[in-house]
């Protein structure tokens, strides 16, 4: 997905893109909204719009000439989103409203102003910080963007002329079919929704939900929505390869595991049908083709060989034979991730893979590192590398959720 945030200030692009890196995307963000914009196609993009202290219909104004630039260089299957305050200061309603007027009929601005790392909730259609209503605090007298009601539809109905819902998180949670059948006028034309969120747990819900919704959805929020949102909707259509060549028991267990939640097991390999020479070729085709045949019916496929002992030079021969096992299923499958648990297996790998450098991007567990390969023919891909004796039960699983809700 080719992602672009519309932020009002730098600050919070910046907050932003450090919550799309932490979910294992690429960000990046744009000091000014005058700038070249850069082709960076599948990164996370902050564009500072500098609207904060704009009069709403100069910043309407502007976002939309921004919209339409990027639709007209990165292309009509770009994913927008708007960055706003978390305490709802700025001209929202009418940015909100510019950008949704160039997105398709049924579009839903999905409101979301919590952000509860920093104490924003929202109950009950109503803006807490640190819970305290917002119009209770000093945000009240902010000399430019003073906030007078803690009632964000309130807020919301005088800065757009877009209708506005306030939808409980259970109502999201029923499904698009069952809020649409109580809101005649959800799913068939542009409005605003918004939502309750107390927790971080709240706010992924939400994101989960929306992510289902068979209408353009636009996420007006803080960041936390946003970023949940694109890594939920991105965790509907990547795909990754698990190659587990670790021996180690807790390796084993974490398979265990991982097999456990997923409902199915890994393709078990026999390692020793990959090296001897009069099996090699037959044993890679046909471990290739069964591999490709998972992933025509599903997201995360992967080969384990901790079924059958290896030991001394074997044991390389064995990394070597699921490197070109790993390049033939890459050659043949689109993949969005890849997981390699053991450091010869990982080393073999991407020397195979042509890779010279790794960039880190975010720490699973204890050496267990989400990166991003630099250059070579599969400059990009996200790779998983992590130790075969670290980490919790849950290590594998958590690293495959990390590779499936990334860019």
């Amino acid at each position: 997905m080719n992602i672009l945030v519309f932020g009002d200030d730098l600050t919070g692009c910046n907050a932003e893109a450090v919550l799309f890196r932490q979910l294992g995307w690429q960000a990046q963000t744009l000091l000014r909204h005058d700038q070249v914009l850069p082709p960076r196609r599948g990164v996370a993009t902050i564009w500072n719009t500098g609207t904060r202290l704009l009069p709403p219909a100069e910043a309407a104004q502007r976002v939309q000439a921004l919209m339409r630039r990027v639709l007209a260089e990165w292309g009509t299957d770009t994913r927008f989103a708007k960055r706003i305050d978390s305490t709802f200061r700025g001209p929202i309603g009418a940015e909100a409203e510019a950008m949704l007027k160039l997105l398709p009929e049924r579009a839903v601005g999905v409101v979301v102003c919590a952000f509860p790392a920093s104490g924003r909730t929202v109950r009950g259609g109503r803006l807490y910080v640190h819970g305290v209503p917002v119009d209770e605090t000093e945000i009240a007298r902010d000399i430019h963007t003073p906030v007078t009601s803690a009632n964000l539809v309130e807020l919301l109905r005088q800065q757009t002329s877009l209708p506005v819902l306030s939808l409980t998180s259970a109502e999201v949670e029923q499904g698009f079919s069952a809020v649409a059948g109580r809101y005649s006028s959800l799913g068939r034309e542009r409005l605003l929704v918004i939502c309750d969120a107390e927790t971080d747990d709240d706010i992924a819900t939400l994101a989960r939900s929306f992510a289902t919704w068979p209408v353009p959805v636009l996420p007006i929020d803080p960041g936390p929505f946003t970023a949940q949102y694109f890594s939920a909707l991105a965790a509907g259509q990547n795909r990754v390869f698990l190659v587990c060549g670790s021996p180690m028991p807790t390796t084993c267990r974490q398979l265990d595991y991982l097999e456990t939640r997923l409902g199915r097991e890994l393709i078990r390999i026999h390692p020793m049908s990959l090296v001897k020479a009069d099996t090699r070729a037959e044993s890679l085709q046909a471990y290739t083709a069964q591999v490709a045949d998972a992933f025509s019916r599903q997201q995360v496929v992967g080969v384990r060989t901790d079924g059958v002992a290896c030991s001394g030079g074997r044991a390389v021969d064995v990394s070597e034979a699921l490197a070109e096992l790993t390049e033939a299923v890459l050659k043949t499958v689109p993949l969005n991730g890849l997981y390699v648990t053991g450091g010869e297996v990982a080393y073999e790998v991407l020397h195979r893979l042509r890779a010279e450098a790794l960039e880190p991007i975010h720490e699973v567990w204890p050496l267990c590192i989400l990166s991003r390969v630099v250059s070579g023919p599969y400059a990009n891909l996200r790779v998983v590398t992590k130790g075969g004796s670290v980490g919790p039960e849950s290590a594998v699983y958590d690293s495959v959720q990390v590779l499936l809700s990334g860019a």
